[in-house]
């Protein structure tokens, strides 16, 4: 599973280069009466594809909420991680929403709106390969797993060098492997990893340690990505996300898929 951490590093990498070159132009719809959103569309509760096709989750409900807000048309586009970033710097989406906390390393590529949820990380482990110390120390050569090209592979690249570190394209593959009993571990954000939890494979599964903090790796929040070349939209995104927290819009959206705020 490395070389998808070896293919995360060389798009970084380009588009930062594509930066210093120039590179995004503006956006041609200033008007922004339509709204191209990325997102992943395998990252359940958050956005996912439920068994009639469509997509669903929390991001897609606060961005629908959000175009309302602004007069906006929402058209959502789903593709792998890897893809959303090259689609933005490209003008094939006009932002991107699927979870993506506003760390340090994507800032110097994107912007990104106020946050609209706190990702909490942590390690869950399941009852048939039990862990119940998840220090560096004690997981050392322990299979864990997470998404590739995220804060929490970052941080776990970082602090779990001697764990048989495994990376996946999407969470639903870490939990799959976990539930198979094919990774002792897997970390991941917290309300994700709680709806695995809710789920038949994930029913033997439970949270191990403490929420990681790290504000350098992860960021201040999940916000919406979009190119540095559109403020704009990024103002109007803000001035409705405020409205809809003020208004109890985000609350009732928030509720349907948890039971605790992750605001």
């Amino acid at each position: 599973m490395r070389p998808l951490r070896l293919l995360q590093g060389i798009l970084v990498a380009a588009l930062v280069v594509a930066g210093l070159a120039g590179r995004p132009t503006p956006s041609p719809a200033a008007d922004w009466s339509k709204i191209r959103v990325g997102t992943e569309g395998a990252y359940a509760p958050f956005n996912y594809v439920d068994s009639a096709g469509q997509l669903r989750g929390l991001d897609i409900d606060i961005v629908q909420a959000l175009c309302a807000r602004i007069g906006a048309t929402c058209e959502f586009v789903t593709m792998q991680q890897e893809g959303l970033v090259l689609a933005l710097q490209d003008n094939r989406v006009d932002v991107v929403a699927t979870g993506w906390s506003a760390t340090e390393k994507r800032k110097k590529v994107m912007d990104f709106t106020d946050k609209y949820y706190t990702s909490y990380r942590r390690f869950i482990s399941c009852a048939g390969h039990p862990v119940e110390d998840v220090s560096p120390e004690a997981l050392k050569g322990h299979p864990i797993g997470t998404q590739g090209g995220t804060a929490s592979d970052d941080y776990i690249e970082a602090f779990y060098k001697g764990s048989d570190i495994r990376l996946y394209k999407s969470m639903d593959e870490v939990y799959q492997d976990l539930g198979a009993g094919r990774l002792d571990a897997a970390f991941g954000g917290e309300a994700t990893s709680y709806a695995f939890m809710q789920t038949p494979a994930g029913k033997d599964c439970k949270f191990v340690g403490e929420r990681a903090v790290n504000p350098k790796i992860f960021g201040t929040g999940v916000g919406i990505a979009l190119r540095k070349t559109d403020p704009d939209l990024r103002d109007k995104l803000n001035a409705a996300l405020k409205q809809i927290l003020a208004d109890g819009t985000y609350e009732a959206i928030s509720k349907k898929y948890f039971p605790f705020s992750i605001y």
